[in-house]
């Protein structure tokens, strides 16, 4: 029997590969803070970048020239799930692209990652500015367009043009967030008013402009009869050895005094081989004029040394509306890479005021919902273990 197995399975392998092209691959991280503190006793943790146990990931293509699948999984919190994608993707045509399952792409999207992102993020990164835009280094300057399950249309009809398209619709029986029919399957209205839609257009020697819309659908956290969000971006290419994008983001809202907006910018220069440089900035307006700006800002540099060994260090800044003094976060690190990972140990720190709910990551932070009664130092010797295959 187990013979006849392995006959099958050689056979269907040769077959398989004389239309499509199988691979497999992984990638995961996980840090361990030996020492840090809430401004009390020393602790011992372990984490992940963005908060929770470690992950390791996997992930399978099999591609084709007209139709390919991607299964995309993690192992983390104890428990094995879909990651960020579980897909098939059809092309009919040339340039047209048709994709069905749990979907990324981020083509478009306008991202500025660097030091801390990659260690202990700071809270606000991920939203913790009160009434505030996330201060997310991904898609700070231009969102993710297509993050949702659903179905995507992805099209590149003339040199330059790239235009993107989805729809989250919910499958039958797995429920979903804006669920509009007995908990089982979305209501066409509620899907098509949450529609994404984007398009770039790369001038050659000069840079990217791009603009989307990106739904919220009726029964949102925006209101019944409230619309989306509007972005647009202009991506710099011309200067040599400089990658910079400044972006705009509003929420289209009935209530203006509910309404923010978002200017972000991020750029990152080469300035050798060894040395290159980052900065960042965000800055959150209000429609209710009762509500000052909100900012986080910050700068980075990474310098390569021999061996695979590498130095980085970055200092980061919130500062929160409505009389909230700041928060200061800063990283210094040291790496060393391998053939398939990266082993790295840091020192970071934020300042942490009366009133805020800033700290790193999810384990030096105040309780949920909660808020720092006096100002404070928490602090983290962090070793951090990345891993690809």
């Amino acid at each position: 029997m187990k013979k006849t197995l392995i006959a099958v399975a050689a056979a269907a392998a040769l077959t398989t590969s004389a239309f499509a092209e199988v691979t497999f691959g992984g990638w995961g991280r996980a840090i361990w803070a030996p020492v840090a503190s809430m401004g009390g006793d020393a602790i011992t943790f372990t984490s992940t970048s963005w908060g929770g146990d470690g992950r390791i990931g996997f992930g399978m293509d099999f591609t084709s020239e007209n139709v390919d699948m991607h299964a995309d999984f993690k192992l983390e919190d104890n428990k094995a799930e879909i990651n960020d994608q579980l897909k098939v993707v059809v092309r009919p045509i040339e340039n047209l692209s048709i994709s069905i399952g749990k979907l990324q792409d981020d083509t478009l999207r306008g991202d500025c990652c660097y030091g801390s992102w990659n260690w202990l993020r700071p809270n606000w990164f991920g939203g913790m500015l009160d009434k505030s835009y996330k201060a997310e280094d991904e898609g700070l300057t231009f969102s993710r367009t297509i993050d949702l399950k659903g179905v995507a249309v992805k099209a590149t009809p003339v040199e330059g043009l790239v235009i993107l398209a989805g729809i989250p619709v919910a499958t039958n029986g797995y429920g979903d967030e804006n669920i509009g029919n007995d908990g089982d399957a979305r209501l066409a209205e509620t899907a098509y008013k949450a529609a994404k839609v984007a398009f770039g257009y790369t001038i050659d020697g000069i840079g990217q402009i791009k603009a989307q819309f990106l739904g919220k659908g009726p029964g949102s956290d925006y209101g019944e009869d409230d619309t989306g969000d509007l972005e647009v971006a202009f991506k710099l290419s011309a200067v040599e050895n400089l990658s910079a994008e400044v972006g705009f983001k509003m929420q289209i809202l009935d209530d203006s005094d509910l309404a923010k907006k978002l200017v972000a910018l991020g750029a990152r220069y080469q300035v050798n081989d060894a040395c290159a440089v980052a900065a960042s900035a965000a800055v959150t307006l209000y429609g209710n004029s009762d509500y000052d700006p909100s900012m986080a800002f910050g700068a980075g540099v990474d310098y390569a040394l021999d061996n695979g060994i590498g130095l980085c260090a970055d200092v980061r800044v919130a500062m929160p509306q409505n009389d909230i003094d700041p928060s200061i976060g800063f990283l210094l690190g040291a790496s060393k890479g391998f053939s398939n990972g990266k082993l790295s140990v840091g020192f970071q720190g934020v300042s942490v005021a009366e009133g805020s709910k800033t700290g790193l990551c999810g384990s030096l932070k105040p309780a949920k919902d909660g808020a720092y009664e006096d100002d404070g130092f928490v602090w983290a010797v962090p070793v951090c273990f990345e891993y690809w295959f």
